[in-house]
């Protein structure tokens, strides 16, 4: 989703660390309804990030204060709280081990789509091809997880050394149903033994040099 920019600008280019997950999670219902949850996992850099968090400025970027990061994503939950159709709104704000995350629970995945664009707009972020950034056919038991990637141009306006912060990070996308599943579309993706969850990990670097994508369409049984 579109927030995965945003996350990416503010815990890494801010943070200056390469050491972090982004993690996506979908639950979802025969119906169509079901719960979500994103974060962003810092930990493996918490020492160092302790020691920036003291800081105004790191390489020419401004440190943002726990308050500053508290308040977007306050703004963030406030925005899914006011969007019909959403329920159950939580959020984990850690800056002991730096985990911050959201979630909810959605009555149909475009209600879901409806939360991701709100943000969008909120962050004046003017490209629509990020709204529809998931997919159900009950009828033909599809989800479809799309992604159209418009992340190498922005990054290659990255200096080289602000590049390095998504060296080592990864993105993880834990999908979870309540039929079995019967086929995957992308080929990085793992299903567990019960056959009914999918998980797919890759860099983050690889995703936005396109050697990798998150997309990807999941049919089940």
């Amino acid at each position: 989703m579109k927030i995965f920019t945003y996350v990416l600008l503010l815990f890494s280019c801010l943070f200056l660390t390469s050491c972090f997950e982004i993690l996506e999670e979908v639950t979802l219902n025969e119906n169509g309804s079901g719960e979500f949850e994103f974060t962003a996992n810092l930990s493996q850099s918490k020492t160092k990030l302790k020691s920036i968090m003291l800081m105004e400025k790191v390489n020419g970027y401004k440190v943002p204060s726990q308050k500053e990061i508290k308040n977007e994503i306050d703004k963030v939950c406030a925005l899914a709280k006011n969007t019909k159709g959403i329920t159950g709104v939580k959020k984990t704000i850690d800056f002991e081990n730096f985990i911050f995350s959201f979630s909810c629970k959605f009555d149909s995945v475009e209600t879901l789509n409806k939360v991701v664009k709100n943000i969008r707009l909120s962050k004046k972020v003017n490209n629509s091809n990020h709204d529809n950034q998931y997919s159900y056919n009950q009828q033909t038991k599809t989800f479809q997880r799309n992604f159209n990637n418009s992340l190498k141009a922005e990054f290659s306006k990255l200096k080289a050394e602000d590049k390095k912060v998504v060296k080592d990070a990864n993105y993880i996308a834990i999908y979870r149903f309540k039929k079995k599943v019967k086929s995957v579309s992308n080929s990085k993706t793992k299903t567990s033994p019960n056959k009914k969850a999918t998980m797919l990990k890759v860099k983050i670097v690889d995703v936005i040099n396109k050697k990798a994508s998150i997309k990807n369409t999941v049919k089940l049984k």
